[in-house]
Formats: structure tokens, sequence, C-alpha cells
């Protein structure tokens, strides 16, 4: 048996993630996978904790990809979410 597929998701809202989730588990036709919610899920922890909230909707998308492109040196796919097999 395979490991899951890991993949990371952005989206608006959880909305969104359960939508998404359903269209993956379709594509991947069964195969075991691995969901996670970078955002808007980290930001409602750390507004929680007491952090910025990057907040939700497409502001609070658009305000994770400028963070997170700046953690990656400017590029997306340079950042920590980002792994190759």
């Amino acid at each position: 048996m395979s490991d899951p597929v890991k993949i990371a998701l952005v989206s608006e809202g959880i909305t969104d993630y359960v939508a998404l989730k359903a269209a993956i588990e379709s594509m991947l036709e069964g195969r075991s996978f691995i969901l996670t919610l970078l955002q808007p899920e980290a930001a409602l922890r750390s507004q929680v904790q007491g952090g910025r909230s990057l907040g939700g909707g497409w502001k609070g998308v658009h305000k994770w990809c400028l963070q997170s492109a700046v953690r990656g040196g400017g590029s997306l796919s340079g950042g920590p979410f980002v792994h190759r097999a």
C-alpha cells in the first residue's frame, strides 16, 4: 500500500475546504490523502492566541500568499510548504 498523498490547502474559508476536499477525494479515486488547511485555520489559531490574523476571504488568501512568498525568497515554490518527491 502506498503512503497517503499530502496536500496543503489555502482557501478563503471552511466552505471552500469542504468543497475542495470532496473534489480531491473524487480525483484521487479512493487513494488515501492528508489534507492540511494552511489558511484560514492557521490565521484563526493565531488570532485566538493573541497574534495577528490574516482574516478570511480572498483578502486573507492574498495576505497569506504575500507573506509566504517573502518567506520563500520571493516565490511560493521556495516556501516551506512545497515539497517535491
